[in-house]
């Protein structure tokens, strides 16, 4: 075949559309990689690092990157080095990120007693478990408290199920019914006074009497999740953070904990598909 010929049958566009479809599932491809390259590590549980500064300063956290010191025109330039720190706690310190000069570290160590807690706000906590109560009543403190830690945060996550079906299922279904029971009550006045002589009591009567119904079982169900929240609200878990101060947390608030300097591969890859799978 000649070249007029496939120049007239449009061949060489079905070529040229054929490539620019593949570069770009190609660069599609290409960016979907470099986006789990990046993301799916930010998921890995990482060592905590207790860093002493020279000040005496002390901080915790997870060593996320270090870099040259950038410092143009003077003899030091690139040649010292800082490090990142994701030292959590931002209700107590007000930020998440702290960059510090390696050459002011005195002292770098992994404690094996410091735990990571994902909690409901203000982003991670790392501390150490100091005591356990349930209201005034102290359950455990020091090492027994480390131990009952993961089985308290597994009977807060039972807990929150449970405030959750109430919440959303039990009491949000009924507001559907009621809500559902006031328009049709709306519908009705709407029909009386479209037609002006026909009767709608009996159909009233009924709706009323259901709304009656469902408003005692929305009283009970409040009841329900009100005791229940003075039962699960009261366990809170106090942790000492790498200052020597404490914070205190409801044991409902914490989602998550885990002695990170203690796990072997098998438990991080646990905790990493645990992320992932939330």
């Amino acid at each position: 075949m000649s070249l007029k010929r496939q120049v007239a049958q449009g061949e060489h566009l079905i070529w040229f559309t054929g490539t620019a479809l593949g570069g770009s599932l190609l660069m599609i491809a290409g960016l979907v990689g470099v986006i789990l390259v990046n993301g799916l590590g930010y998921f890995w549980p990482r060592p905590l690092v207790r860093v002493v500064l020279k000040d005496g300063t002390v901080f915790l956290g997870e060593q996320i990157q270090s870099e040259a010191i950038p410092n143009p025109g003077h003899p030091d330039h690139l040649k010292r080095e800082r490090i990142q720190l994701r030292v959590g706690n931002r209700d107590l310190l007000g930020y998440d990120f702290k960059w510090i000069d390696a050459d002011q570290i005195r002292q770098r160590e992994q404690p094996p007693e410091v735990w990571f807690v994902e909690r409901r706000e203000y982003g991670p906590l790392f501390g150490t478990p100091v005591s356990i109560k349930a209201g005034e009543q102290e359950l455990a403190q020091g090492g027994a408290a480390a131990a009952k830690l993961p089985e308290l945060v597994a009977q807060a996550a039972r807990d929150r199920d449970q405030v959750r079906r109430l919440e959303k299922d039990e009491i949000g279904d009924i507001n559907y019914r009621l809500e559902r029971d006031r328009l049709e009550l709306r519908r009705l006045e709407f029909e009386a006074r479209r037609v002006p002589g026909r009767d709608f009591s009996e159909q009233r009567a009924a709706i009323e009497l259901r709304t009656a119904e469902q408003k005692r079982g929305y009283q009970g169900k409040q009841e329900e999740l009100q005791r229940l929240m003075e039962g699960v609200a009261g366990t809170s878990v106090t942790f000492r953070t790498a200052d020597g101060g404490e914070k205190e947390l409801r044991s409902l608030d914490i989602f998550r904990v885990y002695p990170a300097n203690q796990l072997g591969t098998l438990g991080r890859l646990r905790v990493y598909a645990s992320r992932l799978w939330a």
